[in-house]
């Protein structure tokens, strides 16, 4: 089994935070769709890119897509 019951009941009584991490294309979303619909109140944060938005890709629920100048203004500042 991919996710077992026992780490399901882990995430939801220790309020533990789980960090899914990568390289572009390793199945990180494919992951977390998995992850997400076996482990009820599990929450994600919306990160932010400069790459192209992919086709299917939602801004400000898949990522949060910015130029890679304003990407830059937001680091420096």
């Amino acid at each position: 089994m991919f996710f077992s019951y026992n780490w399901a009941k882990i995430f939801i009584m220790s309020k533990t935070i789980f960090i899914l991490s990568g390289p572009a294309g390793v199945g990180k979303t494919t992951i977390w769709h998995k992850i997400s619909h076996r482990v009820p109140h599990i929450a994600k944060i919306i990160t932010t890119t400069s790459r192209e938005m992919r086709s299917g890709e939602i801004n400000g629920v898949d990522y949060y897509f910015l130029s890679h100048t304003d990407f830059e203004a937001k680091i420096a500042a």
